[in-house]
């Protein structure tokens, strides 16, 4: 499986830094949960941390295509083009953080008409194009974002121009990471230049 990575800046984001490690409040980004058996697909109208607003959501699982990570991803084509959301909850107000994903496009389908993704945070859409790679392949995307309150809402849809065929739009592995602030990045930076100097001094 190749991967491409995909950097994109919007115009209420801040220039890109060094991402945390600790995940923030985002549950379930991999439709890990609930597990369903190898080489099937399951439909629902809420999963663990997500809720379906239109259409289903459909979990796959090796079935039609690979996963980007895990055992399963999520198709937003269901019964038709659908939309889900989550309330990220924990997040602190004013923080910039940075959301992940994977996307690509379902096989012997057509790129433009049947896999083109809309996704959007706190009511604003942060990203709106198609797929760049075909399944098992996957682009991973990376989005600066900032909390307006401690719950905002993440949304995620199908807005493919063609509703007839019910595939299309593959997309796995979402993370929400905190971004250290610019101060403490340079406090760090200060930090190491320090050590490094210590560390020569002693020789």
């Amino acid at each position: 499986m190749s991967i491409r990575t995909k950097f994109i800046a919007a115009s209420l984001m801040a220039t890109s830094l060094v991402s945390g490690a600790a995940s923030a409040g985002l549950i379930n980004g991999g439709f890990e949960d609930p597990n369903i058996s190898t080489g099937s697909f399951a439909l629902y109208t809420t999963i663990s941390g997500w809720t379906a607003a239109d259409g289903l959501i459909e979990i796959q699982n090796n079935v039609a295509g690979t996963p980007f990570e895990g055992d399963q991803f999520l198709e937003l084509d269901s019964t038709r083009p659908s939309t889900i959301f989550q309330d990220v909850s924990g997040l602190i107000a004013g923080q910039t953080y940075e959301l992940s994903f994977a996307f690509s496009a379902r096989r012997d389908t057509s790129i433009a008409l049947d896999n083109v993704l809309s996704v959007q945070w706190d009511g604003l859409e942060i990203f709106n194009d198609q797929a760049l790679t075909i399944n098992p392949e996957w682009t991973q995307y990376s989005i600066l974002v900032t909390a307006s309150s401690d719950i905002n809402r993440l949304t995620i849809a199908d807005v493919s121009s063609n509703a007839q065929n019910s595939y299309g739009v593959y997309v796995d592995d979402f993370r929400l990471t905190a971004v250290p602030e610019p101060t403490s990045l340079a406090l760090l930076g200060l930090g190491l230049v320090g050590l490094g100097f210590s560390r020569r001094k002693r020789k």
